[in-house]
């Protein structure tokens, strides 16, 4: 029987991958189903991984599958990469957050990772701290790699170096001023490996260290052209793969600020995927010196207004 419009009462969805959906603020479990208001009949119908309990699932009309850019330039690399994750963290002059930053990195389950801190001109006392850090990830067995330079050249910078050195096939950006959850580096690694997607971000907790106060960050489903129409809302550790990285030449060193907004930009242009896991990935912190309480009149955001973002 076709469920047409003028039936009453909602309509059962069907799922037929082996990952949930989110769709409308609705989840559809895998291989499952899930009752949603009819309203969304077109939508489901569009859907090339959903269809009407009842109905048969459309075997033409579907839009193409969005596939990762590592479908297609993978071949063509020509070098065999360690699969496991690198953790890059920018840092200047913020001893007690870095250590918190890579503290979160070393409480995971994850075996398989690496963390490299690049130093960006901190202040001479500050670098003591990388050595407390480095002795405990030693002790821990886990590859640490410090990366100083006695110049401020900027966060982008210190990215694109920090992407120099990397050698796991999934990178996962971090700020020295935020924190992994416990399962987050599991998280995006299973994620990359089920989905080859580009870009994996998710949920996180966002919390104001002078108050106190926590909210629950829950960022928007990425749809094609998302990101330059509305801006960064893709926000706190989000994972990008290798391939991705060296596409599009990873992060733009001369941006001081919306160096990743940037960089995701670039990779949506470039026609990447972009993925929501759907667990939490970390902590946002925000404080006197965050980005999220900082001037905006920034070169980054100026390049990024010039080049069309609605909303750097």
């Amino acid at each position: 029987m076709r469920v047409t419009h003028e039936d009453t009462g909602p309509i059962s969805v069907v799922n037929d991958t082996d990952q949930p959906i989110r769709i409308a603020g609705y989840v559809i479990p895998p291989r499952g189903k899930h009752d949603i208001p009819r309203a969304f009949v077109p939508t489901i119908r569009a859907h090339p991984s959903l269809h009407i309990e009842g109905e048969q699932p459309a075997a033409v009309a579907a839009p193409p599958e969005r596939k990762a850019l590592g479908a297609f330039v993978r071949p063509e690399l020509g070098v065999e990469v360690e699969q496991g994750v690198s953790v890059l963290i920018p840092h200047l002059d913020r001893a007690g957050m870095l250590q918190r930053a890579c503290a979160s990195a070393l409480a995971s389950s994850f075996t398989e990772l690496e963390v490299i801190v690049v130093d960006d001109g901190s202040e001479p006392g500050v670098l003591a701290s990388l050595a407390d850090i480095a002795s405990a990830y030693r002790k821990a067995g886990i590859p640490f790699t410090s990366v100083y330079s006695t110049t401020n050249y900027g966060i982008g910078s210190a990215r694109a170096m920090a992407g120099r050195v990397a050698r796991y096939d999934l990178f996962v950006l971090l700020d020295s001023d935020d924190e992994l959850a416990s399962d987050a580096l599991m998280t995006f690694s299973e994620t990359y490996r089920t989905t080859m997607a580009d870009v994996i971000y998710g949920h996180c907790w966002g919390v104001d260290d002078d108050t106190g106060k926590r909210e629950w960050m829950d960022p928007a489903e990425w749809t094609p052209g998302k990101l330059k129409k509305f801006g960064c809302f893709i926000q706190g550790p989000r994972a990008i793969s290798r391939v991705a990285w060296r596409l599009v030449s990873g992060c733009a060193e001369d941006f001081r600020r919306a160096e990743d907004l940037d960089l995701l930009i670039r990779i949506e242009e470039a026609g990447g995927l972009f993925v929501k896991a759907d667990k939490a990935v970390g902590t946002i912190h925000k404080h006197a010196g965050s980005v999220q309480r900082a001037d905006k009149q920034n070169l980054g955001r100026d390049a990024l207004r010039a080049r069309g973002v609605v909303n750097p």
